[in-house]
């Protein structure tokens, strides 16, 4: 699924106990945002798409379920579409990345051998928004930013010797 995980690494010598990690979490959060507000503009445009294109708006739930999270140790941020309520029992993102074929395209025969599945695809598949929006930020700008990040949490956490 489209799914984009940020993560950040000790430089050698570092250990967890050495940065704070209110600092990473915001900086890490401000990262996320910028992804997720660029990967929502990716999908605003209204109306059905078409194969290869970025998934079409009709109802908001999928711009409005890309969101970022960072982990609880402050050290990694997921940016993907969260399942909401408003989008009932399935995980639609995922029917949208991946395309899908019609209902009732397999007989029970064709379940049971698994090899392919027979019938075109209903739905074809849809451009990866999240790639993308991480391209357009920019991987070197982004980069940096967590290098300046890790630099700001270092200084932030005061170290005191006994």
């Amino acid at each position: 699924m489209a799914l984009l995980d940020v993560e950040v690494r000790f430089p050698k010598g570092f250990k967890y106990a050495d940065f704070d990690v209110k600092t990473l979490k915001s900086g890490l959060r401000k990262e996320g945002r910028e992804i997720a507000r660029v990967a929502k503009n990716l999908v605003r445009q209204k109306g059905v798409s078409k194969p290869d294109e970025y998934p079409g708006r009709d109802t908001g739930v999928l711009q409005k379920s890309i969101k970022p999270k960072p982990s609880r140790s402050g050290f990694s941020v997921v940016i993907k579409p969260w399942k909401t309520d408003q989008m009932g029992k399935d995980f639609y993102p995922a029917y949208v990345y991946y395309g899908h074929r019609g209902p009732r395209t397999r007989t029970a025969a064709a379940n049971r051998r698994r090899k392919k599945t027979a019938g075109k695809k209903a739905a074809q598949p849809r451009k990866n928004f999240m790639v993308d929006a991480t391209k357009m930020v920019g991987e070197d700008r982004i980069e940096s930013n967590l290098a300046h990040l890790m630099d700001k949490a270092l200084a932030a956490k005061e170290i005191t010797f006994k």
